[in-house]
């Protein structure tokens, strides 16, 4: 124990004593440096410690004392004059030296130089490290290296690809649209669409107010729009609210791009698609560690525009107003449901073409008219126009087309046609963008049925001659036959008449019997026929005016109107009902079919029968004349009862009664 407290007092002031000039103590090191460079004059010497702690030498002066490394001492040399000049014990100084034994390099203030004579960039501290914390050293230099280098790189490449990437496989849905207010002076349109920004990313973003191109599937831009801010959450679908008028800046293009949404088609297959396209470069802001960070991203989206062809779009309640020689004018009611998302408001008064559409042409088609719409709208749902004036206009290519389109409305069938347009009222952007179908429903039933019924009168069946007066029994006189039929006008405001009338009846039950008489015909012959009378207009079928061959039907009344009636065909000379020239100028068989169809009717306790009828007329709406093709399916023939006793009477019994009728199917 006390040889140990010498040596450790021994040691203290040693060192001590060898620190106390004015460089810092390094240690054990400096008191061997000091002791050894007192012993031996003419060396300099410096040192620092090696990577085990240890001291190296380093001889600077180039004094031949030291021979060994070319001035540089020797651990031998050295070790020899510390054990000689220290005084410590062997042991002592055998554990000391024993460190030095591993040094291999010496040091110098300004640099190492290894034993080969290599002299190394200065790096004291790093030199004094042990081999792990050397290891740490360098690792954590690649890593600020690397840090240094992927900051400007994330910063400048890869948050904007990955906006530009979450931008570009963004998807828009659309929620509703409004076109609205389209103005010719400023060539704009109101546009008020809700649309939901899908698929955005994972990065909460602010989307600043841009301005949009739009565009369709030619690529060609016809406008554009302002889009407001939009705030996007992670993983969050995201509303957006435009209410902006659009600039049309191509109206050919807008004109194309609207006729494919509201009328078709929207083939995706041959790139025809009804979506809309918009483009623009907004400012896109998100926050990395709570620091704004701003992008401008190449924004590409597709608004999928449903198809807005319209469903069961009629015009129904056809009015005949009044008319010219080349135009007539109606009023119907328009009708047509909608599905679309797509709304269109307040876009003015409107004029479409009507057109007889041609098959596998769309678009095309043979003019009949125009429909003008005031203040025309598709909101979604059920839409009504009431009252929409229609003007027909006869031309050399039209005009039997417009007979066929009057004839079947009034027989009450649907007549489909095409709205086309718009061709006028409207601003230009908007003109050809609808090609819609329409069907022009018939009259009612009740309305399509010009003659309510017909009555069978002695009088009218007997007729009256042209100058007036009973008809002469003589076969060849000229007679005015017929029955009074009740006729309906169903117009509410114009004047409807009929002229160069020819009507075939017909008996909806056929008719067979044998008829037999004593003077007109004695031997029995068999009539079998479901025809029944041809009714016509013809001069002297009004007694006062003989002249007159039309009828005329004021709006909204019912007239009696004797018309003139008799067979579908001529009757040859050789085929009249007579008897040495006295009787009737017709067959005996449609002599006798009134009274026939009378008796049948009685015998089963009826007072009608019943008939349909098909035929031609000219109808004329103030000066508007056109060549129909008419048919009832119903009408009911009533008759006297007269009319089965005293029909065609000879000394004061009828010609033809009941009791000539034989074998009559019932």
């Amino acid at each position: 124990y006390q040889r140990r407290v010498l040596f450790f007092f021994f040691f203290f002031f040693q060192a001590e004593d060898g620190i106390r000039d004015a460089q810092e103590s390094r240690g054990l090191g400096d008191v061997y440096k000091r002791q050894v460079s007192t012993q031996s004059t003419g060396l300099k010497r410096h040192s620092t410690m090696s990577d085990e702690g240890g001291e190296h030498l380093l001889n600077v002066s180039g004094d031949d004392q030291s021979q060994h490394h070319g001035g540089i001492a020797s651990w031998d040399e050295l070790r020899k004059r510390t054990k000689r000049e220290s005084g410590l014990s062997n042991d002592h100084r055998d554990s000391d030296l024993h460190d030095h034994d591993r040094w291999s390099e010496y040091s110098h203030p300004m640099g190492r130089m290894e034993k080969d004579g290599q002299f190394l960039i200065p790096c004291e501290f790093y030199q004094r490290m042990p081999r792990w914390k050397k290891g740490c050293c360098v690792t954590l230099v690649v890593v600020l290296i690397g840090i240094l280098v992927m900051i400007p790189v994330t910063f400048a490449v890869i948050i904007p690809d990955m906006i530009n990437d979450a931008v570009k496989h963004s998807t828009t849905v659309l929620v509703r649209a409004v076109m609205s207010d389209p103005n010719a002076d400023t060539n704009t349109v109101r546009m008020k669409t809700t649309l939901q920004l899908n698929n955005a990313g994972g990065v909460s973003a602010t989307i600043g107010a841009f301005r949009v191109q739009i565009y369709a599937a030619e690529g060609v831009d016809f406008g554009e729009v302002d889009i407001p801010q939009i705030t996007v959450d992670a993983n969050t679908p995201a509303n957006i609210s435009i209410d902006d008028t659009m600039l049309v800046t191509n109206a050919t293009y807008f004109a194309k791009a609207t006729a494919r949404v509201l009328v078709g088609p929207c083939d995706a297959d041959d790139n025809t698609g009804c979506s809309w396209h918009v483009k623009g470069r907004p400012k896109v802001t998100i926050h990395l560690l709570g620091i704004p960070l701003s992008y401008h991203a190449d924004f590409k989206g597709e608004i999928p525009l449903p198809l807005t062809q319209l469903a069961e779009a009629q015009a129904s309640e056809t009015e005949l107003i009044s008319g010219n020689e080349t135009h007539l004018i109606a009023e119907a009611t328009t009708t047509f449901f909608s599905q679309s998302l797509l709304e269109l408001h307040n876009l003015g008064s409107m004029v479409f073409e009507i057109k007889l559409p041609r098959t596998g042409v769309p678009g095309a088609g043979v003019v009949l008219g125009r429909a003008y719409l005031e203040n025309f709208h598709v909101y979604r749902g059920y839409n009504k126009f009431e009252r929409v004036r229609t003007i027909l206009q006869k031309t050399a290519d039209n005009t039997d087309l417009i007979d066929d389109l009057l004839s079947e409305i009034s027989k009450g069938n649907d007549y489909p046609v095409m709205l086309s347009g718009p061709v006028a009222g409207s601003p230009l952007f908007l003109r050809g963008t609808v090609d819609q179908a329409l069907v022009m429903k018939g009259v009612n039933p009740l309305r399509a049925a010009p003659i309510r019924h017909s009555l069978i009168t002695v009088r009218e069946a007997q007729g009256y001659a042209m100058g007036g007066g009973a008809c002469s029994l003589v076969a060849n006189s000229d007679c005015v036959r017929g029955s009074v039929d009740l006729l309906n006008n169903p117009m509410k405001f114009a004047n409807i008449t009929f002229r160069d009338l020819k009507l075939h009846v017909f008996l909806k039950d056929k008719i067979e019997y044998t008829f037999q008489h004593n003077l007109l015909q004695k031997d029995a012959i068999n009539c079998s026929t479901s025809e029944f009378v041809k009714q016509y207009t013809r001069p002297g079928m009004y007694v006062d005016d003989p002249s007159r061959e039309d009828i005329l039907l004021v709006p909204n009344e019912t007239a009696n109107v004797f018309t003139p009636a008799g067979p579908f065909t001529k009757t040859p000379e050789s085929e009249k009902c007579t008897f040495l020239g006295v009787g009737s100028p017709y067959s005996c068989c449609f002599t006798s079919r009134q009274v026939a169809s009378a008796c049948r009717a009685k015998k089963q306790g009826k007072w009608s029968f019943d008939t349909y009828m098909n035929g031609t007329v000219t109808l004329i709406v103030g000066n508007f004349t056109a060549a129909l093709k008419v048919s009832q399916p119903s009408i009911s023939v009533y008759f006297e009862n007269d009319f089965l006793y005293n029909f065609e009477p000879i000394l004061g019994k009828g010609l033809i009664t009941c009791d000539n009728i034989k074998g009559i199917n019932w």
